[in-house]
């Protein structure tokens, strides 16, 4: 075996060996400020943690359980929803992702309006976009384009641009 294989295997026997708590406490700490309500937080904070932290199934349970906790909480469906794509092996459910889009409303104008404020709608914006129609790589990045794009016009104080690029290209035709 070799070294770097000892010290991964090492390093997963010992995080588990340290139980459920003691793995939460190494999945690190955030602030993602949201219009989520206080018993909402936990789930909302340990599943982005989880996502970040590449446990998909843990992390889209807790999303579950966020969207439980507060029906109305536009980024929890966000977030299980970013929890059917893993970037780095480039695989996508689709089908799942855009389910729990779903959940939230049927359509896409409708899912956009349940979010809270105008981060969150380029949040749900980004998610849409990945989840939308052409092919994954499209998809893929028109995801970025349109955070990044949101992101830029919020940053330079232009909030009415950042909205209307969110729903720009959008179809409610899924």
């Amino acid at each position: 075996m070799t070294v770097i294989r000892q010290v991964i295997l090492a390093g997963a026997l010992g995080s588990a060996a340290l139980g459920p708590a003691a793995a939460q406490e190494q999945l690190g700490k955030i602030s993602f400020p949201n219009s989520g309500s206080a018993e909402v937080q936990p789930h909302f904070i340990r599943g982005v943690l989880l996502l970040h932290n590449f446990h998909y199934d843990q992390a889209a349970e807790a999303f579950r359980q966020a969207q439980q906790t507060d029906p109305g909480f536009a980024l929890a469906y966000w977030g299980e929803a970013l929890t059917y794509t893993h970037q780095v092996w480039n695989q996508q459910d689709l089908a799942a992702g855009r389910a729990a889009l779903a959940r939230l409303a049927p359509t896409t104008a409708a899912r956009l309006a349940k979010a809270a404020t105008p981060r969150e709608r380029m949040y749900l914006a980004s998610a849409e976009a990945l989840y939308g129609e052409g092919s994954k790589p499209r998809r893929d990045t028109r995801a970025y384009a349109t955070l990044a794009a949101n992101w830029h016009a919020a940053d330079a104080g232009l909030p009415a641009l950042a909205e209307a690029r969110a729903g720009a290209g959008s179809s409610d035709a899924r």
